[in-house]
């Protein structure tokens, strides 16, 4: 059986996801489920169908505005099976993270992702809020 896509708009909760068989990936908005994990389920396990037969190149691009514990352990878990895919030499892995330049938790939270996914290849993609008149 083919591997689906999964598209997901946002929510004032939940972030727009849209994982692509083609190897592209986007999670984005903010990430504050009441039940991370099961929101997350679905991700998790499309991930898992794709490590049997990914594309050469894997491209993610990630940009979280808020994140509550339960989500970060989820992106943890994400990028865990990023790291694998790509230690499987099976494709290369690239994210792209964007992230407000003030937000310092973002930002360690990013460091520690890194930390937990070293063979991926990480772009950071800061970005600052304008004022407009």
């Amino acid at each position: 059986m083919a591997l689906e896509e999964i598209y997901r708009e946002a929510t004032h909760k939940t972030p727009k996801i849209q994982l692509k068989p083609d190897g592209f990936i986007v999670i984005q908005g903010s990430s504050t489920p009441i039940d991370a994990a099961e929101f997350y389920f679905d991700i998790l396990d499309w991930l898992t169908d794709y490590f049997r037969s990914p594309q050469e190149n894997t491209s993610v691009k990630i940009e979280l505005e808020h994140i509550n514990s339960a989500s970060a352990n989820m992106i943890y878990r994400f990028f865990h099976l990023l790291n694998r895919l790509s230690e499987s030499e099976k494709s290369t892995v690239r994210c792209i993270w964007t992230f407000d330049v003030e937000d310092e938790f973002m930002i360690e939270f990013l460091e520690s992702i890194e930390e937990v996914a070293p063979l991926v290849m990480f772009i950071s993609q800061p970005r600052s809020v304008e004022f407009v008149d």
